[in-house]
């Protein structure tokens, strides 16, 4: 029903299968469409971790754990060891909840999917990713998230993230 903050859907973006093993790592929050999206070396399932264990030592283990209540993702080989992804970067705690959609039901990860195809606008399909820079990637997720959506009254993803959290401090872009 998207009525609370904190689900999202995460997927990764491949460019030239072939030339290039770099990807996307791409989080989707569901209510606000808030859009986070991390270059990755490779579609590995360490790799895959390792993109939220810089960002839970960016923000803290506290906020990670506020901001990321479910993730949910396709059945790729990238996400199959759950521990991986809901276990802190510390190994100690639990910090969120992952879930997998039902195979070949994208669907179940729509908002993520639409949010890829404007990923794509930037970085079309056989782009070698290996030659996207960090700030490259950094400019196509403000211009997702501060992108107007008819949904929200023509309001951005970040101005609906904004609207959210009223200064409660819950996600540092």
């Amino acid at each position: 029903s998207r009525t609370e903050y904190g689900h999202w859907e995460m997927d990764t973006v491949v460019g030239s299968r072939g030339n290039s093993k770099a990807c996307l790592l791409v989080l989707t929050e569901r209510k606000t469409r808030y859009e986070l999206i991390f270059k990755i070396k490779d579609r590995t399932q360490l790799s895959v971790k390792k993109a939220p264990d810089r960002y839970e030592r960016k923000i803290g283990y506290r906020r990670f754990k506020n901001t990321f209540l479910t993730i949910t993702c396709d059945n790729g080989v990238e996400f199959i060891n759950q521990d991986l992804i809901e276990t802190s970067q510390n190994g100690k705690h639990k910090r969120t909840i992952l879930y997998y959609a039902h195979p070949y039901s994208s669907f179940e990860r729509g908002s993520n999917e639409n949010n890829n195809k404007l990923i794509r606008r930037w970085l079309p399909k056989g782009k070698n990713l290996e030659k996207v820079t960090e700030t490259e990637v950094q400019f196509i997720q403000e211009w997702i998230n501060g992108y107007p959506r008819e949904m929200f009254g023509w309001e951005s993803s970040a101005a609906m993230l904004s609207f959210e959290h009223c200064g409660r401090g819950r996600i540092e872009a």
